[in-house]
């Protein structure tokens, strides 16, 4: 059960990030803020990055 609630709690943890980096993405956008939204979606990109190897790992 251990492995259970580690492996839940950093799938909350990780669509958590996702969402918040989403979030101030759309708000550097509308904001017409595009190095600020630039810099941001390279974070989602490496928090998803890191995502995919977790999930390759466990494949």
């Amino acid at each position: 059960m251990k492995y259970e609630d580690d492996n839940l709690r950093y799938i909350n943890n990780v669509t958590k990030q996702i969402n918040n980096i989403v979030d101030d993405v759309y708000e550097a956008l509308v904001d017409s803020e595009y190095e600020q939204a630039s810099i941001l979606i390279l974070n989602l990109l490496e928090v998803i990055e890191d995502l995919q190897k977790s999930i390759t790992n466990e494949i």
